[in-house]
């Protein structure tokens, strides 16, 4: 066999092999995309419904469930941020102001975990809903379809392709490109070789890119923008006066799972119970406040896994000490009971690919730098929106 023959089939080889490649990764990014926006537009669908649901309620009502709902979408987003290798970004910075002294909203505690996982902030809302006595079938039907939602971008997120087709792809372009020269006799074909190793490497750096669309890459998905949008709220002026009411009343109830009655019917509304719930049914109407999942109740729950188990999540693990409690919890052997679990990354990265990954981040998103120093000074805290156009200017080659 000749040369010749031998440069066509590897002329061919390469083409066929480039062509799969770059079909296969844009069937994965419009997948990806696909998946977040279907999820967007069902998880807004949910948000106004139980808006509408709590319409004639007392404002405080429809204001922790939005509470709820934004700590969902926070939770959704740092749980892409840790999968993805980004430095997430301390809680304060990505809560709305009127939010920020919320007792959900705290890493000091248990609340630590519930912000780094949907599958966990989704524990307190749905005791919200069934708190409200609003959990009818129609509001049980859009929750379920937005986890399924939630379930298909998880996984397309996680799901991916070997690096194997990939490499064994380079190393077949770059025998290709270093035999060319060296085999071909006609002038004109060696003249173009570089203009053909660059079309060729140029489309294989754009097939990895577009494999892994969850990243801060020019041709990665503006997911950051995307799942901004749902991590915040905008009150009328009518709920507004009431949110420091509501958020007082949450943090004594999230906290201690006590309470004042008095000042119970006066946030919550008159159709309270104050009794153990004994029913089986969840939309009465009616306000059961010991059905929500206060923190001594998150404290009881067994937890999936063993502490510091090797596992890519953020798991909740126990403290062995009160330092690490949450503030106003009991101590001593009260505290021993009902000690607060604490956020551990469990993620166990060699440093070298650490470090490798730290620097080709923009530098409003590596380690040790203030996020929210590129949007601006003065300002206290930037609502998620603002930090995520931050991270894709950065992330863009004018930016970097």
């Amino acid at each position: 066999m000749g040369a010749g023959s031998i440069l066509k089939i590897l002329t061919f080889l390469v083409g066929l092999l480039i062509s799969l490649l770059l079909k296969e990764s844009l069937d994965r990014y419009k997948k990806c995309l696909s998946a977040m926006i279907e999820f967007q537009e069902e998880y807004i669908a949910l948000w106004y419904h139980v808006q509408m649901t709590l319409a004639r309620k007392p404002p405080a009502q429809r204001i922790i469930a939005s509470i709820h709902m934004a700590c969902f979408g926070l939770s959704l987003m740092r749980y892409l941020m840790n999968k993805a290798e980004l430095e997430i970004v301390p809680i304060k910075q990505m809560v709305q102001p009127e939010f920020q002294h919320c007792a959900i909203f705290d890493e000091s505690g248990a609340y630590a975990s519930i912000v780094s996982n949907p599958a966990y902030s989704e524990l307190i809302l749905v005791s919200w809903l069934k708190t409200c006595g609003i959990l009818n079938g129609e509001l049980r039907k859009r929750v379920e379809e937005m986890r399924t939602k939630l379930r298909v971008l998880l996984t397309t997120q996680c799901v991916k392709s070997p690096n194997t087709s990939a490499v064994l792809l380079r190393m077949t372009t770059h025998i290709f490109l270093l035999l060319v020269p060296v085999c071909v006799s006609h002038m004109p074909t060696r003249v173009f070789m570089p203009v053909i190793a660059v079309v060729l490497l140029t489309l294989l750096t754009l097939a990895e890119e577009l494999e892994d669309p969850f990243g801060t890459d020019r041709h990665d998905l503006p997911w950051m923008v995307l799942l901004a949008n749902i991590t915040c709220c905008t009150f009328s002026k009518k709920t507004r006066p009431h949110i420091d009411e509501a958020i007082d009343f949450l943090n004594k109830l999230c906290l201690h799972s006590r309470w004042d009655e008095d000042q119970a019917r006066s946030v919550l509304g008159d159709r309270i119970v104050f009794d153990r719930f004994t029913g089986n049914k969840y939309d009465t109407g009616t306000v059961h406040i010991r059905l929500y999942l206060t923190l001594p109740k998150l404290c009881g729950l067994d937890v999936v896994g063993r502490p510091g188990e090797k596992v890519p999540d953020i798991i909740i693990d126990w403290p062995t000490n009160d330092a690490k409690l949450m503030p106003g919890m009991p101590s001593g052997a009260e505290a021993n009971r009902r000690q607060a679990p604490v956020a551990v990354r469990t993620r166990d990265r060699p440093q070298a690919k650490a470090a490798s990954r730290h620097a080709s981040l923009p530098s409003s998103l590596r380690r040790g730098s203030d996020p929210i120093a590129s949007i601006g000074a003065g300002t206290a805290a930037a609502p998620p929106m603002a930090l995520a156009r931050s991270a894709a200017k950065a992330a863009s080659p004018a930016g970097r």
